[in-house]
């Protein structure tokens, strides 16, 4: 496993391929703990070119990663997590637009109505696909979590986030 080691504006960095232990929850909870991950590396690799706070870690082709927010020095390790992307997701919240009761998507193709709910919300983080994923969906939000929204859109379709 080859980890990239990106900064703020996801500038690659460093690839780490020497880490201790990696441990990841995945779910569709809004907590902070419902969806993180903490990777653990000697103090030694850390040193070379430390990992700071809103510096991002991933690996190219998975799910796996998200942005970094703890740092924690223990003994010759350094524990380092934060929210994975999907907790990224789960930290926005769905307001409905000005005057109106819930944010509604209408008989849309899927991927396009992910990127209409995701929009400019999480910056150039993330893009959605533009391909046709044959599936069109419907939904109506209020103050929901963006991954949960996404999540329960989808489900009633029979598909699934996927997140590269």
């Amino acid at each position: 496993m080859e980890i990239i080691h990106a900064d703020g504006q996801m500038n690659e960095l460093q690839m780490l391929t020497e880490f201790e232990q990696y441990e990841a929850v995945s779910g569709l909870g809004f907590k902070y703990s419902d969806n993180d991950f903490e990777l653990q590396v000697k103090e030694e690799a850390w040193g070379a070119l430390p990992m700071q706070s809103g510096h991002y870690l991933y690996e190219v082709g998975t799910e796996w990663g998200g942005m970094l927010e703890d740092i924690n020095h223990v003994g010759t390790t350094v524990k380092v997590g934060g929210p994975t992307w999907r907790g990224m997701l789960a930290r926005k919240i769905i307001t409905p637009p000005a005057g109106q009761a819930y944010r509604t998507i209408t008989t849309m193709e899927a991927n396009q109505a992910i990127a209409a709910l995701v929009g400019s919300s999480l910056g150039s983080l993330f893009a959605v696909s533009a391909a046709n994923s044959g599936i069109t969906v419907s939904g109506s939000f209020r103050y929901t979590n963006l991954l949960a929204a996404i999540h329960s859109m989808l489900q009633q379709y029979g598909a699934r986030l996927e997140i590269v």
